[in-house]
């Protein structure tokens, strides 16, 4: 199941390189900003072929370093008619990440 979002994503994204290159200033605005942050210039089809090979097992990976559950808050707005339902939305949290 998450395989299919995985490809649902990777061809939205595939798709959308096309329709921003058809934007010049945008097509400037990718090479520029390769070329600030030191990063190798390539072609939009090298780029499509990139997007496309990203696995599951890569976008896990970097979930799980950037998503770290220590340095999450929960912030909530309203009410609070029960501090135990706002204690097992915390924990839900910090199960679905770690």
């Amino acid at each position: 199941m998450h395989e299919k979002f995985i490809d649902r994503a990777k061809n939205n994204m595939v798709e959308s390189v096309d329709l921003s290159f058809e934007d010049s200033f945008v097509a400037a605005q990718f090479f520029a900003d390769r070329e600030a942050f030191g990063l190798p210039l390539m072609t939009p089809s090298r780029l499509k072929e990139r997007i496309a090979a990203v696995t599951y097992d890569d976008v896990r990976a970097v979930a799980s370093f950037v998503l770290r559950p220590e340095r999450f808050y929960l912030v909530g707005v309203g009410p609070i008619r029960s501090v135990k339902r706002l204690s097992r939305i915390s924990e839900i949290v910090r199960n679905t990440f770690s």
